[in-house]
């Protein structure tokens, strides 16, 4: 027992170094090929690849995505039916990739110019599902026998085939079919692993009867994946409708560019802390001690991310996306309040999924689909900006609604996380007032000088929040360092500045 338990664990890290590894280098190869396709590319051809991505995600819901995650729920890999898995992949993609086909062919048959560009781009995209049967399945498969290496190496070359693939499309004036390659390509590597694999299993013509568990687990699956999804549906229809693919493609990059920033930090903390969370029995102390230095760790970095991003809209853009996406700025930081609420409020809620009350985290899912439907439908008539404005509101309501039920199920703690969110507050209000007071180098629209002033902006701002912060709240500052890998290194470093007055007296780390 000791030896499995033993086994556990240094899966558990090994799973967590390829992970956060895999998942820093996936960022930068999309951030380079980014900073090049933007450029090659319009707003446009963006906004027809946001939509078509989006139907194609709402379709995904009863494709073999949904119901491929029951194969984790397995304690024993070797005793689950993965030819039965493997049967359903193959029926339910075929049926999605026949669909989406139809789908498309019927926009065709509408007419006009935008259901016109929108069945080309269905049509180019529509691979995915055929390609996914293989890469799907060779990705549960490499999960459940803890395959890290394999599996994350795969995903990168995926990444990097994407990418360059992508770009050399593009610079050939491929428009669109760039974006639509990117989005599959991602799995090819896996497919083809999958085929070469000797673990390959057959068909199973009795599958429907052999995975009935499974068909159940993918209907709930389905069903929560659905509101996102069908909720995103309507939200990019009608911004097309209503003012254009161009403004989706500069609505969409807004959200990217606020993703890469402030909305990365939230995946990749919890990725390194949740397994610590779900090892506290749900309702203790514990449990509610490990949340709250999960919720910290997301707030204390992805607020100051966002409100730098903020700040510096016009500069990021220019300096990011060129001077063809100049759009994108005026909505920018509007889209980076959006993005850090929701990735908060995500957090939260799924430590009240960790507590054992999937009932409420369900609840909470569809309270805010209904919700955000009813700013769609009042709000982004009235205009972008103003349909900004009105998430931004409805991302903070739905963040404080996480919070109260988070408090009332005793999966966080009232009072610690008032003391988590009011330093990074009043660190970010003072960092923001110092950056606004330093004078502008940019002169016209030399890249270099807007390099020169982000950079010189953000390590003010840097420094000037971890300052405060350190003065305001060093034990939390130190308990957060505690938990997560390479803090005792990062608490040596603190200490060679800080004062040995202000360091804390007591050690705050759990042994457990």
């Amino acid at each position: 027992m000791v030896e499995k338990s033993e086994n556990l664990r240094v899966s558990v890290q090994s799973g967590l170094l390829w992970g956060v590894g895999s998942t820093l280098g996936r960022d930068v190869i999309q951030f380079a090929a980014m900073l090049i396709m933007v450029r090659l590319l319009n707003p446009e051809i963006y906004g027809q690849a946001a939509l078509a991505q989006t139907i194609i995600g709402f379709l995904a819901i009863a494709s073999f995505k949904s119901l491929a995650g029951y194969a984790l729920q397995a304690r024993d890999p070797r005793t689950f039916d993965w030819a039965a898995l493997f049967s359903a992949a193959v029926f339910l993609n075929l049926a999605a990739f026949i669909i989406t086909i139809g789908i498309a062919f019927c926009l065709g048959a509408i007419g006009g110019t935008t259901f016109e560009a929108l069945r080309f781009v269905l049509l180019a995209m529509s691979p995915i599902f055929l390609l996914e049967i293989g890469s799907t399945y060779q990705t549960v498969w490499l999960q459940a026998n803890h395959r890290w290496a394999e599996f994350r190496l795969l995903i990168l070359s995926g990444s990097l085939l994407a990418a360059v693939g992508g770009l050399a499309i593009a610079w050939a004036g491929g428009g669109v079919l760039a974006l639509a390659f990117a989005s599959w390509a991602l799995g090819i590597p896996l497919a083809v692993a999958f085929l070469v694999s000797r673990e390959r299993p057959a068909l199973c013509p009795v599958w429907p009867r052999n995975y009935r568990d499974g068909w159940m687990f993918g209907l709930n699956r389905g069903a929560a994946g659905g509101v996102a999804s069908g909720v995103g549906l309507v939200e990019h229809s009608v911004l097309t409708g209503l003012f254009g693919f161009a403004s989706l493609g500069a609505y969409t990059r807004a959200i990217g560019l606020a993703q890469l920033t402030s909305g990365r930090v939230g995946p990749l903390i919890t990725q390194t802390l949740y397994p610590v969370l779900t090892r506290a029995e749900p309702g203790t102390d514990r449990f509610r001690r490990f949340s709250a230095i999960l919720t910290q760790g997301i707030v204390w970095i992805s607020l100051p991310a966002a409100t730098f991003v903020a700040l510096e809209a016009e500069a990021a853009v220019a300096l990011l996306y060129g001077p063809g996406w100049a759009s994108v700025a005026p909505i920018l930081p509007l889209t980076c309040a959006f993005v850090a609420l929701q990735g908060l409020t995500l957090t939260v809620n799924q430590v009240i999924l960790a507590n054992l009350r999937q009932g409420v985290s369900l609840r909470l899912d569809l309270l805010a689909a209904a919700t955000k439907l009813m700013v769609v439908a009042l709000a982004l008539p009235l205009g972008l900006t103003v349909f900004l404005s009105a998430l931004v509101l409805h991302g903070l309501a739905i963040l404080v609604v996480t919070l109260v039920a988070g408090a009332r199920t005793g999966a966080i703690d009232y009072q610690k996380t008032v003391r988590i969110f009011l330093p990074p507050v009043a660190a970010i209000t003072c960092a923001a007032a110092l950056v606004a007071m330093i004078p502008e180098l940019v002169q016209g629209s030399s890249l270099f000088l807007t390099f020169v002033q982000l950079a010189v902006d953000g390590l003010v701002f840097a420094t000037v929040y971890m300052v405060v912060i350190i003065l305001l709240a060093r034990n939390l500052l130190f308990e957060l360092l505690d938990a997560i890998p390479l803090g005792r290194h990062l608490k040596r470093m603190v200490g060679i500045v800080l004062p040995q007055s202000l360091m804390p007296t007591t050690g705050n780390e759990d042994h457990e």
